[in-house]
């Protein structure tokens, strides 16, 4: 049944267990028909009377759920149910269309109809036949053919999540996401759908499933996109705040624009909506009123690590590999991966790269196995929207400014890092001087503009503290300027002829929030000729830190157990090995029994000579994640955990769980 048409509204409920509380009382009011056999679940169609003239499109509009709780989808006008006798396609997993008795269809609720968007086009709508669908989707197919940021498709298709029972709600999800970033000219529609296409078919191949369910979703999606205005897919896709900025930057680079020093004022480097003349200062009063205006909320740019448009300082210990970080976090928030595989790019986009230090080759060797290390290769690197400039001067230099307004002109960056400040800093700026360096800063972030993130490398002074602080940073100024920041130390030294990297990182931001994490890097040296210099491949491991705390004792003792088994491997029965830890028998039992389930240690049968003689005794020997217990990594009573999945973050909704908290 085709719902619109028939002047009806179906809240479609998938998974009862997500369903807003608030929601429930009003669906109780809908006539209910089960989409299942189990006779208690409320999984099924709730349904509406629309009102005289409502027409509404087929999303969830203000209903939609934050990530991972998808809860149904919102049927309409576009939208189409299957009823009773119809056989279900899943109804060896339980699927069933139910009837029930007649009754008298309510109309919608009010609460409801306020968070549902209008269909676009307010004509008389009619049934469309599945040919008529089908064509339908062609001329869309056909029509939204740019491939200006193709990159973009990527996350989209990482976000499906095949888990059975909840991949319908997540394919319909990123098929509304990638059709309306096609129409917004991101990518060739039709090369989104055959990929999304690709990921169900894998995740449902065997199954005994409807072969049309793909197709309707498709179908339902177009329509989605298709309610959608081009014009705000291309603000929203160019990162644009509102409406009101896409058209002060268009104006500002179209014929006749200028990119006039004047204009850095409180929108960063667009040009206002009534270009003032050249000779307007840069120091205005902004009223009560204005002040009184709805402030924009600042969103995540990296979920936790760092916010969108904010400014401040990545510092550490000396050879901390703060440049490797801030190499890889460039290059997650260009392609909108996860940063380490774990903390979320919510809204991807350009990046300028400033680099004062080690110069190209060694750059783009960083670069290339940072990517790598990420899946990104061959074209997909070649086209990721990142670039680096490689020319030194002072922050005073005007010939080195204009030429940043130029990259920023060009580019449009969503972050722009400037790594090491040392590189740039004017010799007549007294370092130690906050009332010198002060001003310093706060120009370069007006010559980078408050519509960009701006990232600074910096170092810790050599008598810093051991504990991570913002007053470790060498010189004047920083701490009180910045408002972000990312801090690093070494947790233990390094290995260097292994080239194993053992951090402790702590992210902040003055509008709250933050992390503190421990960050692990492996770096690969080409081995192939004793005489080059090259990185081959890069890893990394990042978790939250460990607190010290009462489970500290435990792993003092894990320390030791593993020390033990490391000087004596196979030698040693279990009772032998807690003989030489020695303590409380009880607590070290109680670790050799954690590390045993973790797979710190094996025990397993093995010789060994014992009075002159060999015989076979279950020793001691190290496990697999031995190194990983010894590290800290893992408590004795932590099982060891499978690799995390994490989805790459949807970034066309920007819906309130990316909001920075204070």
């Amino acid at each position: 049944m085709h719902v619109g048409g028939a002047q009806l509204l179906v809240i479609d409920v998938d998974n009862p267990a997500n369903v807003p509380a608030w929601l429930w009382p009003l669906l109780d009011r809908a006539v209910f028909r089960r989409t299942t056999t189990d006779p208690v679940s409320k999984r099924g169609h709730y349904i509406y009377r629309l009102r005289p003239g409502e027409r509404f499109g087929g999303g969830l509009g203000k209903l939609k759920p934050p990530k991972g709780k998808g809860w149904g989808e919102v049927r309409c006008y576009g939208g189409a149910i299957v009823l009773a006798p119809t056989f279900h396609p899943r109804a060896a997993e339980g699927g069933a269309y139910t009837a029930g008795r007649d009754e008298p269809i309510p109309y919608r609720p009010d609460e409801i109809a306020a968070k549902l968007a209008p269909a676009a086009d307010p004509v008389v709508y009619e049934p469309m036949t599945p040919a008529e669908l089908d064509a339908k989707v062609a001329g869309f197919v056909g029509a939204y053919t740019d491939d200006g940021e193709p990159y973009a498709l990527r996350p989209i298709v990482a976000a499906f999540d095949a888990t059975p029972g909840g991949r319908h709600a997540s394919m319909w999800d990123a098929l509304c996401w990638a059709l309306r970033e096609a129409k917004a000219g991101r990518f060739p529609a039709q090369r989104a759908v055959d990929a999304l296409r690709d990921r169900w078919d894998a995740a449902v191949s065997g199954e005994a499933r409807d072969p049309d369910e793909f197709n309707r979703m498709v179908r339902d999606a177009v329509t989605v996109a298709d309610a959608s205005n081009v014009a705000a897919l291309q603000r929203r896709a160019g990162g644009f705040a509102s409406a009101k900025a896409a058209r002060m930057a268009h104006r500002a680079l179209g014929p006749g624009g200028a990119w006039h020093p004047d204009t850095l004022r409180a929108k960063g480097y667009l040009l206002p909506d009534r270009p003032q003349p050249a000779t307007a200062s840069r120091f205005q009063l902004v009223s009560a009123r204005e002040l009184a205006e709805p402030v924009e909320p600042m969103l995540w740019l990296v979920r936790g690590v760092w916010p969108e448009r904010s400014a401040g300082v990545l510092a550490g210990d000396k050879k901390s590999m703060k440049t490797w970080n801030l190499q890889a976090l460039a290059v997650a928030v260009a392609a909108g991966t996860a940063l380490f595989d774990k903390y979320h790019v919510t809204s991807p986009g350009p990046v300028l790269y400033l680099s004062g230090e080690g110069g190209r080759n060694t750059f783009a060797n960083r670069h290339q196995v940072i990517a790598e290390r990420y899946g990104i290769t061959g074209k997909m690197l070649r086209e990721l929207p990142l670039w680096a400039e490689f020319g030194v001067s002072t922050l005073t230099d005007r010939h080195f400014t204009d030429a940043v307004k130029r990259h920023l002109d060009t580019l449009q960056p969503k972050l722009v890092i400037l790594d090491p400040l040392y590189a740039y800093h004017p010799s007549d700026v007294e370092v130690q001087n906050v009332y010198a360096r002060g001003p310093m800063l706060a120009d370069l972030r007006t010559l980078v503009g408050d519509e960009a993130a701006l990232i600074v490398g910096d170092h810790f002074n050599k008598t810093s503290t051991g504990r991570l602080d913002l007053a470790n940073i060498a010189q004047a100024g920083m701490a009180q300027w910045a408002d972000s920041w990312i801090l690093q130390k070494h947790r233990e030294a390094p290995n260097l002829d292994e080239s194993k990297f053992w951090l402790e990182v702590e992210t902040g931001t003055r509008r709250g929030g933050g992390k503190h994490l421990e960050v692990d890097w492996t770096l690969e040296r080409d081995a192939s000729d004793p005489d080059v210099i090259l990185w081959t491949g890069v890893d990394w491991d990042s978790r939250p830190m460990i607190a010290k705390s009462a489970g500290g004792q435990v792993d003092t003792t894990v320390q030791a157990i593993l020390q033990v088994v490391s000087d004596h491997p196979y030698e040693l029965t279990e009772t032998q090995v807690l003989d030489k830890v020695g303590g409380r028998r009880e607590k070290a039992r109680n670790a050799l029994l954690g590390l045993k389930a973790n797979g710190g240690v094996v025990v397993k049968k093995a010789p060994r000579m014992e009075s002159g003689r060999t015989r076979n005794r279950d020793l001691v020997g190290l496990g697999e994640h031995a190194e990983r217990l010894r590290r800290n990594r893992l408590r004795a009573n932590e099982t060891v955990p499978t690799r995390e999945r994490v989805e790459r973050t949807r970034t066309g909704d920007g819906n309130g769980s990316e909001r920075v908290e204070p």
